[in-house]
């Protein structure tokens, strides 16, 4: 954490000449002064579209650098800078060279390294401080300040890997945030030691109490446990929550042809049968809590702050999530073969549809699911745009076009076509998805 910490701040300042009174000697590294700020002001207002699941928001690093913490830096280094450094370093080496440096600290950061993934570790960071030396020391003793010792420390990190286990094992952040944890207990200038006793204790106490009596649930005070007591509990689905604002609406014709084909697609029921089962009038939802330590999702629609107010709402409206596709879509005389594909999408609404009795079972569904679905039931939907992939980086991260962001369609395999040609937004139950936000 504190190698990331030291090295990528000395870094900036290598591309903006203010590193210990260095110039770039004969290399060429050096971002011109508005690109520089330019970079700062786009971390800063990236915030806005980031979750704050993946940490707060990332100051301006030219300007605000002092308000950067070990978080902050991590988050710029692994998520913000892979993007908002892309072609803006006179020679794309130095660009690849920092990359390089991504992609090892995203691997350090697996649960499981094999003996094989430890020795590219080893080979990568060996090799990456070489390129560093002739890129930065560029072996003249009057530039002997630009080797570090967080640099040489990268040297360790595969034997200490080898040694004492992943760095998930044995970095510092588990303490940093048990220390942030007690900071709030200082009540006394004068006492703060005691204080801090005080906050151990109780907490100490508290914890036993909750192992000795069975009251974990009971004295959970976590936030997380306040959204899911406030939202909508379903019988169906015991690991979600739907949380307010609620609306109810009276359902147009596109939005009944699109709950329909989903329906014709996933249930064992005809189109006509389908269209009859949508009600005149929907209850929508704008959030959905995951139980269990999940996500927050928020839904454009419905959430008013996103039009309201969009500077002070950080964007926790886009998802990634999996499809089973037909491979042989296309050839239409091929036999079905599905395989999961991951796509990305904007939540736009959530959907509560209750649904009779006689209402038919899923598609392939077991015994047990036939033998429930003879009983009122609500399926609960979440209506997607899809947004369409453009390219993905060298570190593998995703880009999108933001004009194409309210097109495209989520249903099991198959676009549902609009009337002016292009893909509108489409349906998926929601047990199916998988939450992981694309941050840019």
């Amino acid at each position: 954490m504190h190698l990331v910490e030291n090295i990528i701040p000395a870094l900036i300042e290598h591309w903006t000449g203010t590193f210990k009174n260095l110039d770039q000697g004969s290399e060429d590294y050096q971002l011109a002064p508005s690109v520089a700020d330019a970079i700062g002001a786009a971390c800063a207002t990236s915030g806005s579209t980031i979750p704050s699941s993946f940490g707060a928001r990332v100051p301006d690093i030219m300007k605000d650098r002092y308000q950067c913490k070990a978080e902050s830096w991590f988050l710029f280094t692994t998520f913000l800078a892979p993007v908002v450094l892309h072609n803006q370093f006179s020679k794309q080496c130095y660009y690849d060279h920092f990359v390089q440096f991504v992609v090892l600290i995203t691997k350090c950061l697996r649960f499981e390294l094999s003996a094989e993934d430890i020795n590219e570790i080893e080979t990568g960071f060996a090799d990456w401080v070489q390129t560093y030396e002739r890129f930065y020391y560029q072996y003249e003793e009057s530039r002997l300040p630009a080797c570090t010792l967080p640099i040489h420390a990268l040297l360790h990190i595969a034997s200490n890997i080898r040694t004492i286990g992943p760095m998930w094992c044995f970095w510092a952040f588990v303490m940093e945030r048990f220390c942030g944890s007690l900071v709030p207990a200082v009540k006394s200038r004068k006492f703060p030691f005691a204080s801090l006793a005080h906050r151990l204790r109780d907490v100490a106490q508290l914890n036993q109490i909750k192992l000795l009596y069975g009251l974990t649930d009971e004295l959970n005070l976590s936030a997380d446990k306040e959204v899911g007591e406030t939202g909508r509990a379903f019988d169906d689905y015991d690991n979600l929550r739907l949380v307010y604002p609620n609306r109810v609406i009276d359902v147009d014709e596109p939005l009944r042809k699109k709950i329909a084909a989903y329906l014709t697609t996933n249930y064992t029921i005809s189109g006509p049968a389908a269209r009859q089962h949508v009600p005149k009038r929907l209850s929508l939802w704008g959030k959905m809590k995951q139980l269990g330590g999940g996500d927050l999702i928020h839904a454009w629609d419905l959430v008013s702050g996103y039009h309201t107010s969009p500077e002070s709402f950080r964007d926790a409206t886009f998802i990634k999530y999996t499809l089973e596709v037909d491979k042989n879509r296309h050839r239409r005389n091929m036999p079905v073969n599905l395989e999961q594909q991951a796509f990305f999408g904007q939540v736009r609404k959530f959907i509560a549809l209750d649904v009779l009795a006689d209402f038919p079972a899923r598609r392939e569904a077991d015994e047990t699911e036939q033998a429930e679905s003879a009983r009122p039931r609500t399926i609960i939907l979440a209506a997607v745009s899809q947004v369409k992939l453009t390219r993905r980086n060298k570190v593998g991260m995703p880009y999108f076009d933001s004009k194409s962001s309210d097109i495209g369609a989520v249903t099991e395999g198959e676009f549902n076509r609009g009337s002016d040609g292009l893909a509108s937004y489409g349906l998926m139950l929601l047990r199916s998805f998988v939450w992981l936000r694309i941050p840019l």
